[in-house]
């Protein structure tokens, strides 16, 4: 649906509110209603009609897990996990496997945003347990594991996803970190590209194949796919700062200071960005400008621009 299709389902759902009907029904309305408003953004009303749908029918388990959404998009992480909560008891009560696989894989995402990942994976593992197919679990529940150092699992959980959703380049994607991760750059690269052929705006993926192309000395290939990454996404610091990587490599000075300074324009404390454009101004003969690099990097703690300094202009610093 578009804006538009929202913004006129709210007007019928509007409509439909002020006729006179039973509880239950009009806290379906609130319900849809308050998910209109969430597409178009509008939290604080998606959130007063999930309020009503809540008071007007407490065990309403959807609006329940709708409200802990937005609980979730602010920020407000122990509030969505109570709502959660309530709507995973109440699916239960009701017998409601798949109601109560999305609460849990939501509830899962916010332990996960919360940095608790063993509970994530408990919550993740019971929502297949109610929900064998659920693709979306087991990608989430991958990612989890990748964050408590369980790779051989978490490549399982990818390769199960793509057995269910063939086309799921989030999986394709997330399995390519763990080859990108391995220096199993080949499988990366593949796995990359088809990520990149089922969801091609997407700049992180450009970036980290041009980072596995980059290790492979495929620099001109590197550098195509951090220009991508960078067109579809011109505040990208990492995709700049590996582009100049590629150019110092490749001895295209000036391109490389031009890519460092845009990483200095987006993040003007990152020490690896100064010390790179010190070197690049040293091999331009730029060495005022190189030794002010250095120097800040060095201030920034950077130990290689405390070297460079001593070993190339006799400085101590």
């Amino acid at each position: 649906m578009n804006l538009e299709n929202y913004k006129e389902a709210i007007y019928y759902f509007s409509q439909a509110i002020k006729f006179p009907v039973g509880k239950k029904a009009l806290s379906v309305i609130f319900n849809l209603r308050g998910t209109a408003y969430a597409e178009l953004g509008d939290y604080d009303k998606a959130f007063e009609d999930y309020e009503e749908a809540v008071k007007l029918n407490p065990k309403y388990e959807e609006a329940y897990n709708n409200r802990a959404i937005i609980h979730h998009n602010l920020g407000q992480f122990n509030e969505a996990i109570e709502d959660y909560t309530k709507a995973i008891e109440l699916a239960d009560k009701l017998k409601k496997k798949i109601v109560g696989a999305f609460a849990l894989y939501n509830r899962g995402r916010v332990y996960f945003d919360k940095g608790e990942y063993e509970r994530a994976a408990g919550d993740l593992t019971e929502a297949l347990r109610l929900r064998p197919d659920y693709a979306e679990a087991y990608n989430f529940r991958g990612l989890t594991y990748l964050k408590m150092g369980m790779r051989e699992k978490a490549a399982e959980d990818f390769d199960k996803a793509l057995q269910l959703i063939p086309e799921y380049w989030d999986a394709y994607f997330n399995r390519g970190l763990i080859y990108l991760n391995d220096k199993e750059y080949d499988k990366a690269i593949d796995d990359f590209t088809i990520a990149i052929k089922l969801n091609p705006l997407n700049a992180e993926i450009y970036n980290n194949r041009g980072i596995a192309f980059s290790e492979r000395e495929e620099l001109d290939k590197a550098i195509m796919d951090f220009s991508q990454a960078i067109k579809l996404n011109p505040n990208h610091r990492e995709a700049y700062f590996n582009r100049g990587n590629c150019y110092h490599k490749t001895e295209e000075y000036q391109k490389a200071i031009d890519d460092f300074s845009d990483v200095l324009r987006l993040n003007p404390e990152e020490a690896e960005a100064l010390y790179w454009r010190g070197i690049s101004y040293f091999h331009q003969q730029e060495n005022e400008k190189s030794i002010f690099d250095l120097k800040k990097a060095a201030e920034l703690g950077h130990d290689g621009a405390r070297k460079f300094l001593k070993k190339y202009f006799h400085l101590d610093y």
